[in-house]
This record gives structure tokens, sequence and C-alpha cells, in this order.
């Protein structure tokens, strides 16, 4: 994501929040482990600043999918497209 299309578009508390959740650079993902009440601020917030990627961390209850369900999550990760 553009530093500065992040810095001019999001809301400074959502990026204090977000910089709770940093991943470390060796990782794909740009933030991890956010609890999955913060999901509609956090999307709300980076709609704005681009294109990214939301995938739900949680128990795996279908075993078929190697994805987490919305409903099952307990947090989500954000990945750049």
């Amino acid at each position: 994501m553009d530093k500065f299309v992040y810095f001019a578009t999001v809301p400074k508390a959502t990026q204090e929040l977000l910089a709770r959740y940093e991943s470390p650079e060796s990782e794909a993902s740009i933030w991890k482990g956010i609890p999955i009440a913060y999901l509609d601020q956090i999307r709300q917030a980076l709609y704005r600043a681009g294109q990214f990627r939301v995938k739900f961390r949680g128990p795996r209850y279908d075993h078929q999918r190697g994805t987490c369900r919305r409903e099952d999550a307990y947090a989500f990760s954000v990945y750049p497209l």
C-alpha cells in the first residue's frame, strides 16, 4: 500500500489501532491478529486507501475448505492485492 495514500486517507485513530497489529516484514500480510470487533471500522477506513484482502482467522469447522468463515472468526489479517 502506498504510504502517502495510507496517511492521507486513513484516520489517525485507525492508524494508531493498526500500528499495534503490524506484521513483520518477512510476512505477506500488512496487519495480522486484529480482533474481529474492529472489522467494520478497519474496512471502512481502508476502503478509501486502496485495495486489500481480509482473511479471517479462527477455528475451521469445514475441513474441506482451508479457510475460516466470518461467523466463526475471532481475528482477521489484511493483505494487499
